[in-house]
């Protein structure tokens, strides 16, 4: 099969961080047939939010759980570059023949714009990307937010109604808990993108072994 030379001019396109960031963000926005997932994520960020958010120790159990998830991020970020670099090192001729020739999944999500099928490849090399400037922007906000609550005293509170601080930190804490837990759900994908392309190369490298062979 052919090459179709508009996927490899798609490849060359140049696209700003922040149109990247944008749809890396799309892609952990819930879809119509996902909506029991997300309950699902939204009431396991409200536990640890509710009793965060009541307790008397409001401050230091946040920054403490913001800490762990720090560090759990960190590894991951680490995972997925060395797992992108390894995608790299696997590419050789004819299964980035291969890549270029296969079609992306179809996506509800895919822009206007965006008329033309990617090729797998690149569906591969941006899903990576955005993986890795979601995990970005996580480490930034929990570096935000270690600074910020690590210069608080233990006993903060606002100077207003001890129920409303009560529900406005709750909500916050939540939805940073959902943010950070749909990052983290998102490496089900990437360990689903990995064994994809580990098949790919070995299948490559299966058909290099029966054309050995034919040739003998």
């Amino acid at each position: 099969m052919a090459i179709d030379v508009k996927k490899i001019e798609k490849l060359f396109s140049s696209r700003s961080s922040r149109a990247l960031f944008k749809e890396a963000i799309i892609e952990i926005l819930p879809e119509k047939d996902q909506w029991a997932s997300s309950i699902i994520f939204g009431v396991i960020s409200a536990v640890p939010a509710g009793i965060i958010g009541v307790s008397k120790d409001t401050v230091e159990l946040f920054y403490k759980a913001v800490s762990n998830l720090n560090s759990i991020i960190l590894a991951l970020f680490a995972i997925v570059f060395t797992g992108y670099a390894l995608f790299q090192a696997l590419v050789n001729n004819d299964l980035l023949r291969r890549l270029i020739i296969a079609d992306a999944k179809k996506s509800g999500k895919r822009s206007k714009e965006d008329k033309t099928r990617k090729s797998k490849l690149q569906e591969s090399n941006e899903y990576f990307i955005k993986l890795m400037m979601l995990i970005i922007s996580a480490i930034v906000i929990n570096a935000l937010l270690l600074l910020v609550i690590g210069s608080l005293p233990k006993d903060f509170y606002l100077p207003l109604n001890n129920t409303f601080n009560n529900t406005m930190a709750a909500i916050l804490i939540w939805i940073y808990f959902l943010y950070m837990f749909r990052i983290l759900w998102e490496m089900k994908s990437f360990v689903y993108n990995m064994f994809q392309l580990f098949n790919a190369h070995a299948g490559s490298k299966a058909i290099e072994l029966l054309k050995k062979q034919d040739e003998e």
